[in-house]
């Protein structure tokens, strides 16, 4: 994993932090997306993002789609714009990094001889501050190890998965 760059998305966000952090003390190079960089459901903004990363560090190794963003109440509550919100920022901005990335990722895989994994990580209720004192939260250090196994080459067989981090 050495010197090979990583996008992370949601990179200020409570996973983003602690992901960001676990990936650069493996010798990671990570390129951390937040907000305050671009607006991950516009896909301009997404492409743009991930053209300054691959010029910054000439290629794109892995990339980590961590932001997300919920709303509180029930769904009788919730107004479809705020639902849309939630789909624009959970859902659409994952498809466009992954399409982003997938498209520089290219002349790296082709170097390598190898091919492109995909993998999701699926932690239960993780413990940050929004959780309070929720019994049998995941530690986020928990779930930043796991992203970093399925990014590194010891997991090259695995493809496809999903790990999960249930509560506890």
């Amino acid at each position: 994993m050495q010197r090979r760059s990583v996008v992370v998305t949601g990179a200020s966000g409570n996973l983003g932090r602690v992901l960001v952090e676990r990936l650069q003390r493996a010798g990671v190079v990570v390129v951390p997306l937040t907000h305050k960089d671009a607006d991950l459901s516009q896909e301009p903004q997404v492409e743009a993002a991930y053209d300054r990363a691959l010029q910054r560090n000439g290629a794109i190794w892995g990339s980590v789609q961590v932001a997300g963003g919920w709303a509180p109440g029930t769904v009788a509550q919730t107004s479809v714009e705020v639902f849309e919100r939630m789909i624009d920022v959970n859902l659409r901005s994952a498809f466009l990094c992954c399409r982003a990335a997938l498209r520089r990722m290219t002349k790296a895989i082709a170097e390598e001889g190898g091919g492109v994994r995909a993998n999701c990580v699926a932690p239960g209720a993780m413990k940050t501050p929004a959780n309070g004192d929720l019994p049998g939260q995941v530690p986020l250090e928990d779930v930043a190890e796991g992203i970093l196994y399925l990014l590194s080459p010891e997991s090259g067989a695995v493809n496809g998965a999903v790990l999960t981090f249930p509560s506890r």
